[in-house]
């Protein structure tokens, strides 16, 4: 009696084929270590369109470059940014990206332990390498307008400017 074409083995030698046929295949997807400049995170980077994947970041909000005192507020945040790529479906090349934050920060005022919303939103352009067939690295820079509010004054540890950005990424690509 022939064997079926279902048998584990046939079974077996099609996911072998298939797993190499992707190996060679450009990664689209991405999970990403997020170290900005007031940030550190995490997230997930998933293509939706031809040069475009959308990117959510979890992160860990310390705004040091507006602190009087180190550590003086403290926070975390959800990050999500359309990144929008010159090398079409792939995670590689040039990059432009705008990108919206917002969360919850905490920080004593005149003794007392208080919370706020903080926020951010900006632009950044970069580059991005793909290493190693898996390592994404990308590196990029830009402004952004940077506001934290927490109650009992407009004074540190609240604070709304314009700032510069910089946008640092280490994910590994699939």
């Amino acid at each position: 009696m022939p064997r079926s074409r279902y048998n584990p083995a046939v079974r077996l030698v099609w996911l072998s084929m298939l797993i190499a046929a992707r190996a060679g295949a450009e990664p689209e997807r991405v999970v990403i270590a997020d170290l900005g400049l007031h940030v550190v995170g995490a997230g997930y980077q998933l293509p939706v369109a031809s040069h475009v994947a959308l990117q959510l970041d979890l992160e860990s909000y310390t705004p040091w470059t507006q602190e009087a005192r180190f550590f003086e507020l403290q926070g975390i945040a959800v990050r999500g940014r359309p990144v929008f790529y010159a090398n079409a479906d792939a995670v590689t090349r040039w990059w432009l990206s705008p990108f919206a934050q917002v969360g919850i920060g905490w920080a004593k005022r005149d003794g007392t332990r208080r919370s706020g919303v903080v926020s951010a939103a900006g632009v950044s352009v970069g580059y991005a390498w793909l290493l190693w067939a898996h390592v994404h690295v990308a590196l990029g820079a830009g402004v952004q307008y940077d506001d934290a509010r927490i109650p009992g004054g407009s004074s540190k540890p609240s604070f709304a400017s314009l700032w510069p950005q910089l946008d640092g990424t280490l994910g590994y690509a699939f």
